[in-house]
Parts: C-alpha cells; sequence; structure tokens
C-alpha cells in the first residue's frame, strides 16, 4: 500500500469521523492525509527532509533521521515549512491551509481544554480535498 493509498484512507476515515460528529479524530486523520501526500510526492520528485534543512539543523539532525527501513523520516515541522510545500506546486493559501490542518491535529490530539471545531474542520476538509487531488491522491466526493 503506497503512501498516496494511506493519504485516501486516511481522508475517508476523516470524513466518516466528521460526519459521526468526532472532530478531534477527523482532524488528526485528514492532516495525516496531507502530510502523507506531501511525503510521498517529495519521495517521487527524489528529494527528503534533509533537503529543506540549513547546514546547522543537518549537522545535529541528520543522524535522527537515517532509518533502517524503506520509510521517509519526515519531521513535521520540516515538512511545513513553505519552501517544502512550495516545491509541491502548492501556493500561499494552501500551504496555510496544511498549516492550519497541522494546529488542529495538535488540537485534537493533545488539547487538554481545547476541542476542534466544526466549522473549523468543515472548511479543512473541503479545502484538503482539493489539495489531495492536486497531488494526485484519489478522494471521493466532488
Amino acid at each position: 500500500m503506497s503512501l498516496y493509498d494511506k493519504a485516501s484512507e486516511n481522508y475517508a476515515i476523516a470524513s466518516l469521523a466528521f460526519r459521526e460528529n468526532r472532530y478531534n479524530a477527523a482532524a488528526s486523520r485528514l492532516y495525516y492525509a496531507l502530510y502523507q501526500a506531501c511525503v510521498k510526492t517529495h519521495m517521487e520528485n527524489g528529494r527528503n527532509a534533509v533537503d529543506f534543512m540549513s547546514a546547522t539543523e543537518r549537522k545535529y539532525r541528520a543522524e535522527r533521521l537515517r532509518t533502517n527501513t524503506d520509510a521517509p523520516k519526515w519531521p513535521h515541522d520540516v515538512l511545513v515549512r513553505y519552501a517544502s510545500l512550495h516545491d509541491l506546486g502548492l501556493n500561499d493559501e494552501q500551504i496555510r491551509m496544511i498549516i492550519q490542518a497541522l494546529k488542529l491535529r495538535v488540537t485534537g490530539d493533545y488539547g487538554d481544554n481545547e476541542k476542534v471545531r466544526r466549522e473549523d474542520l468543515r472548511s479543512a476538509m473541503e479545502r484538503a480535498k482539493e489539495i489531495l487531488r492536486q497531488l494526485r491522491v484519489p478522494v471521493a466526493g466532488r
């Protein structure tokens, strides 16, 4: 199963969770759908996380990014950098949406006294669908 397939699956789970009013879980799966699509597209373009790090970051983080598997290590903070996302052909509005999706995921996963609001997530779901399609991820719906 490719990361594009996993991204599609996570978007479907996010949609299901949204319909069931489980907005925290939906936010988490929505972000991971975007994350997986972006990582896979970078991989297909021959790029990795280190390509978007400064020399200093490479020095201190490169060892932790090595892996003994085929799985790429893409720290979330590196992926959501403008340079990384512009490299995928995304525009500033789409990039802000992915950053918003990350914030919603953090709220949904770790927000002690916060929860993801339906209105915020509904908008993010629609905008994410278009980004996923642009990144060649099959998603159901219009």
